[in-house]
């Protein structure tokens, strides 16, 4: 009987990209963030110039303001392990920095704006504003604009001015990393003045990066096509806003596309951005090339997810690298880890691809000596990476029987890698450990003699996703059903524990039923293969048999009602369930019924050999010569020579191929 494995494999896709061009900018206007190489980290320091036009600051005011700053940076880094999120150093100062300039460039709007009010106690207000905005009290000035909005209230008109106040309110929240305050503020400020791009991308972008609920994805997505139909008109005659509309169209694809139902709707908003950024890279590739592989590298991680569309894909993928490898070239810092990046997508793209596992190979080494490189120097940001990237290339390696031992050394180092990060962020890496945990044991246990260390990596790896899921369950319980397959998968074959494999695959079962209670497209699958493994453990008990074929049978109707969906995906699994099910019905001496089975799985199979004979030849030239058997038993001559022919002409393991040609010539010279 067919066990079928839930194995985890981790690959890494570059995460779509919400906002162009800040990843080659360390400067945001006054302020600017220095990262500097360490020996295991990495050192930030922020700076702040003296702009004329604004107040003018003292050194010790200056100083003071870069203090505060750095404290704000502190403390999000803090606030991020706290959480156990991953920490990018570098980002982090970044958006700081960046944060801070934003918030002085809408100080600027509101000081202009209320200049033309004549009105001598907000002009007092906004100074006093200032005075706390130059050293980063933002406490002060929050309350300081908080007067000044309440005093607003009284003032009737003044749209822009509410509109503005709120805005600047709002992102004297957002350099705090307070998403939760700015929202009251981001929705008025937008309310107000819908048509201000700045207004309305803010917004959509703070809900996009920071819902609190899904209604806020909801009001994204809302936002966004409000966005879209005032920018469509404006563009026709002010081109410069062709940017504007680039950037909303991407960001909603990257929503869009997280509804499976509306990938079409996603990659509409892809292809449109796009070609708007292809125009604008004509005109200006240094500044726009940039924007065209990542748009590039976001259609191929949607289009890759239709198996119908992978070449497709490819060509996404190979055009983002081509373009990253340029810009490369002239900024290795800024570009070689897009590079990478990218190289991995590609990877895990051709990975599938039996007949071009070499070419995956060669872009996973090609990534990982570049995040070798790179972790040299930033070891805090780039080891992640690495460690990825070892685990995916060991997945890459494992299916070849003659490279286990290398494929083992590459999952170890990535194990030593994500243990070590783990030590430092548990909750961000240990996940990591454990599939890479499970990946390690899914590679020694085709080793009779290693079982047991198999078994040590499921047990390891099904703790730390017990102990996730206590904590979060609607993520990690999939992981602890996974792990509970894997490891029954292992134990089924020791007689003497074949209760404990049973109850493993009853666990596993019931968690994947909850699951698929919620979620029926999605966990359905993992219902029927568990069905199904656990069907074949039971069956060689013979005083269990019904309830084997009870298990077979709900396997083989949810399978059947998927293959009606997607026949090309499960199509093969109705056929697997059908053999499974012929095996049972043809030890219980029902050889009519397993013929009939076996002809079913045989016709199912048919076209799937025809489309490759490397993968599915030999499984369908044992159900041939079974189902052969089954109607030389039941007298059936003509059926049997035929299945058996046809089991000849497509076995590929030569042994095979001898034992049915013997059959052949023994039963059917005549």
């Amino acid at each position: 009987m067919r066990h079928t494995g839930l194995c985890l494999a981790i690959w890494t896709i570059l995460s779509p990209v919400y906002a162009f061009n800040d990843q080659t900018q360390a400067v945001h206007g006054n302020c600017n963030s220095v990262v500097q190489d360490a020996e295991k980290d990495v050192n930030v320091t922020i700076i702040c110039g003296i702009d004329p036009t604004v107040h003018q600051k003292t050194q010790e005011e200056k100083s003071t303001l870069e203090k505060k700053l750095h404290e704000l940076y502190e403390q999000q880094i803090a606030y991020l392990k706290e959480k156990n999120e991953l920490v990018d150093k570098a980002k982090v100062a970044e958006e700081v920095v960046k944060n801070y300039n934003e918030l002085q460039k809408a100080y600027k709007n509101l000081q202009e704006q209320v200049a033309m009010q004549d009105n001598e106690q907000l002009t007092q207000l906004l100074a006093e504003a200032q005075t706390a905005l130059s050293t980063a009290e933002l406490e002060k000035a929050k309350q300081i604009l908080d007067k000044l909005l309440t005093e607003l209230e009284s003032i009737e008109k003044q749209i822009d001015l509410k509109a503005t106040a709120h805005f600047t309110r709002a992102r004297t929240a957002l350099i705090e990393f307070n998403p939760d305050e700015a929202y009251p503020h981001l929705k008025k400020a937008y309310n107000l003045r819908p048509e201000n791009f700045e207004y309305a991308i803010t917004y959509a972008v703070t809900l996009q990066k920071s819902p609190r609920n899904h209604t806020d994805r909801d009001t994204a997505i809302l936002t966004y096509q409000t966005i879209l139909n005032w920018l469509r008109p404006l563009v026709e005659t002010d081109k410069s806003r062709l940017k504007d509309l680039s950037q909303t169209l991407n960001d909603l694809a990257i929503l869009v596309a997280d509804d499976s139902s509306r990938r079409a709707e996603a990659e509409k908003y892809y292809q449109e951005a796009l070609d708007i950024r292809r125009d604008l890279a004509d005109k200006q590739p240094a500044v726009y090339r940039p924007d065209v592989a990542t748009i590039l590298n976001n259609l191929a991680t949607l289009v890759a997810d239709d198996s119908s569309r992978r070449a497709e894909a490819e060509k996404y993928y190979q055009e983002a690298l081509d373009i990253r490898r340029d810009l490369a070239d002239k900024q290795p810092a800024v570009y070689r880890p897009y590079v990478a990046t990218t190289l991995n997508n590609l990877a895990n793209l051709l990975q599938s691809d039996s007949s071009r596992r070499a070419e995956a190979e060669k872009y996973y080494q090609e990534a990982l000596k570049i995040y070798r490189d790179l972790a040299d120097k930033q070891p805090a940001v780039y080891r992640p990476d690495v460690a990825t990237t070892l685990n995916n290339l060991a997945n890459l390696l494992q299916s070849d029987s003659s490279r286990r031992a290398e494929a083992e050394k590459y999952y170890q180092e990535a194990l030593d890698i994500r243990r070590d990060l783990a030590d430092k962020q548990p909750a961000v890496y240990r996940p990591y450990v454990a599939g890479t945990l499970n990946n390690l044991a899914n590679l020694v246990v085709d080793d009779s003699s290693r079982r047991a260390e198999a078994e040590k990596y499921y047990q390891e790896a099904l703790k730390i996703y017990r102990d996730l899921a206590d904590k979060q369950p609607a993520v990690y319980r999939p992981d602890v059903a996974t792990t509970l397959n894997n490891l029954a998968n292992l134990l089924q074959s020791d007689s003497s524990r074949r209760a404990e494999a049973e109850k493993y695959y009853q666990e596993a079962l019931k968690i994947y039923r909850d699951l698929a209670d919620k979620q029926p497209a999605v966990y359905r699958p993992y219902v029927a293969t568990t069905l199904n493994n656990l069907a074949a453990l039971v069956v060689d008990d013979s005083s269990r048999r019904a309830e084997a074929e009870k298990y077979y049978q709900e396997a083989l109707d949810i399978r059947r009602d998927l293959a009606d969906k997607q026949p090309a995906v499960y199509r093969p699994d109705v056929a697997m369930i059908l053999n499974n099910l012929a095996d049972l019905y043809k030890s219980d001496f029902n050889f009519r019924k397993a013929a009939d089975f076996w002809q079913e799985s045989t016709d199912i199979l048919r076209p799937f050999v025809s489309a490759n004979l490397n993968i599915f030849g030999n499984i369908q030239a044992k159900r041939l010569k079974a189902l052969g058997a089954m109607r030389g038993f039941l007298a059936e001559s003509k059926e049997a020579c035929l299945a058996w022919q046809e089991a000849v002409e497509i076995a590929q393991n030569k042994t095979l191929k001898e034992e049915i040609q013997s059959g052949l010539k023994k039963f059917c010279s005549q």
